[in-house]
């Protein structure tokens, strides 16, 4: 995890942590696209590589016996954009990410990227 060291050399660290596990479980593809469109003004490319991306999706159940594919209509495949930025670190896990900055008490505007980060990833 983070590093002790930083700790015990008289710096800081500040940890966000994202748990992600259920937030896309039921997310209606339809509806997903269909406010991409009217509340945010997607559209053109980006509205069709959104559609494509969800398009198509199946799943199938196996337990001994695998069951016939069956089509995904809800649901949101995950997966991470992450815009790295110099002084945040992280960690990536299956479903949450820590993020975290170390930084000496002089060195206080080196949590401006962390923060920085975290209001990219909710826009």
């Amino acid at each position: 995890m983070i590093d002790i060291q930083s700790a015990d050399s008289g710096r800081y660290t500040v940890m966000v942590i994202e748990d992600l596990s259920s937030a896309f479980d039921t997310v209606d593809h339809q509806i997903l696209i269909n406010r991409l469109q009217d509340l945010i003004g997607q559209s053109g490319p980006v509205l069709q590589w959104f559609s494509s991306y969800l398009a198509g999706r199946n799943f199938s159940v196996s337990v001994n016996l695998r069951s016939e594919p069956a089509n995904l209509q809800c649901g949101v495949p995950q997966g991470l954009v992450l815009v790295l930025f110099r002084d945040v670190s992280f960690h990536l896990f299956v479903d949450n990410l820590q993020l975290y900055c170390s930084f000496k008490p002089s060195e206080s505007q080196k949590l401006s990227s962390l923060i920085n980060c975290l209001s990219l990833s909710t826009q």
